[in-house]
C-alpha cells in the first residue's frame, strides 16, 4: 500500500477515563493516520488534572500537549490550545479519537481547499457506521478493513454560503471529523467557544458561526465510529453537560442572526483563546 501525502495538523482532544476502549481507539486512530498518510502533524491535547499519556505509548511523530484542568473536560479549550502549537500552514483537522473515515475522504477534502479558496470548513462524512464491540475489535486488530474497497465519487454537499442556510436540515459541521482552513480559525480568534463545560454543542456552535461568515459543507463519505462505553452521569447519551451546553448554544445563536452580528461577536472575543494557563495550578 502506497501512502499519500497529506499536509494537515490532525488534532484529537483527550481525557482519560475508566473505559479502556477510549485510549485503545485513540491509539488505533493514530496508527490509522500514520498507516495511510505521510506529512501529517498529529497533535494529542490532553485536558486533565495530571498527565496520563506516556510518551512510550505514542509514536515519535506525535506531538503531545498537556492542558492542566481540575474541572470537567473542556474539549473546546483543549482543541484551541492544540491549534496554538500547530505548525501546518493551511489546514487543521479536528478529530474524535473514535472516528475514522475512508482514506480517500481526507485527500478529497484537502483538494477542495486547494481548488476552492472560499471554502472554510468541511465535515469529512455525511453518515457513519456504529461499529459494535466485535467489529471494533476486528478493525483494531487488523482482521477487518472497513475501507478495503476504495470509495468513488466523493463530493461536498450541504453547503452554506455565509448566510447560515443549508441545503439540508443538518448543520454542515457537527463534530467528529472536520477540516478547517487555519487562517480562518485564527481570524475568528479560536472558533471553539471555551465557555462550554465538558463536551456537547461546542461543535454545533462552531459550525453555526462558520456558516454565518463563510462557505462550509460536508463530504458524502461514510465514517466508522469505534465502540466505547458511554460516559457516566447523565441520561442524555451519557453526557451530563449536553443539555446545559445546548441551552448555552441557543443563547449564542440568538446573537448570530446575521453575518454582521457574527463578525461583531468575533471581534468581541478575547485574544487570549487557547491559553494553556486558563485554569491556573
Amino acid at each position: 500500500m502506497t501512502k499519500q501525502y497529506l499536509d494537515v495538523s490532525y488534532i484529537i482532544a483527550y481525557r482519560e477515563s475508566k473505559d479502556p476502549y477510549r485510549k485503545r481507539n485513540l491509539l488505533y486512530n493514530i496508527r490509522f493516520i500514520n498507516k495511510h498518510f505521510d506529512g501529517v502533524e498529529i497533535i494529542i491535547a490532553e485536558d486533565d488534572k495530571t498527565p496520563t499519556m506516556s510518551k512510550r505509548e505514542l509514536p515519535k511523530n506525535v506531538k503531545y500537549v498537556f492542558c492542566h484542568h481540575d474541572g470537567p473536560f473542556n474539549k473546546a479549550w483543549a482543541f484551541n490550545c492544540a491549534v496554538k502549537t500547530a505548525t501546518t500552514k493551511k489546514i487543521i483537522v479536528f478529530a474524535d479519537g473514535d472516528i475514522i473515515a475512508p482514506p480517500g475522504a481526507y485527500i478529497a477534502t484537502a483538494q477542495v481547499f486547494d481548488n476552492e479558496p472560499e471554502t472554510a470548513s468541511i465535515d469529512l462524512y455525511g453518515g457513519f457506521i456504529n461499529a459494535k464491540h466485535i467489529l471494533s475489535d476486528r478493525i483494531i486488530s487488523g482482521e477487518e478493513d472497513p475501507f478495503e474497497k476504495p470509495v468513488d465519487n466523493l463530493n461536498v454537499y450541504a453547503e452554506s454560503f455565509g448566510d447560515g442556510s443549508f441545503i439540508d436540515s443538518h448543520s454542515p459541521l457537527f463534530g467528529g471529523l472536520n477540516m478547517i482552513r487555519k487562517s480562518l480559525f485564527y481570524g475568528a480568534r479560536g472558533c471553539f467557544e471555551e465557555i462550554f463545560d465538558g463536551w456537547g454543542a461546542e461543535d454545533i456552535s462552531f459550525g453555526y458561526l462558520l456558516s454565518k461568515i463563510s462557505k462550509v459543507g460536508r463530504l458524502n463519505a461514510c465514517a466508522v465510529h469505534l465502540c466505547h462505553w458511554p460516559a457516566r452521569g447523565s441520561e442524555n447519551r451519557g453526557n451530563p453537560t449536553n443539555e446545559p451546553n445546548w441551552q448555552l448554544f441557543l443563547q449564542l445563536k440568538d446573537k448570530l442572526d446575521s453575518k454582521e452580528n457574527a463578525i461583531k461577536l468575533i471581534n468581541e472575543r478575547s485574544l487570549d483563546w487557547g491559553n494553556p494557563e486558563r485554569y491556573p495550578l
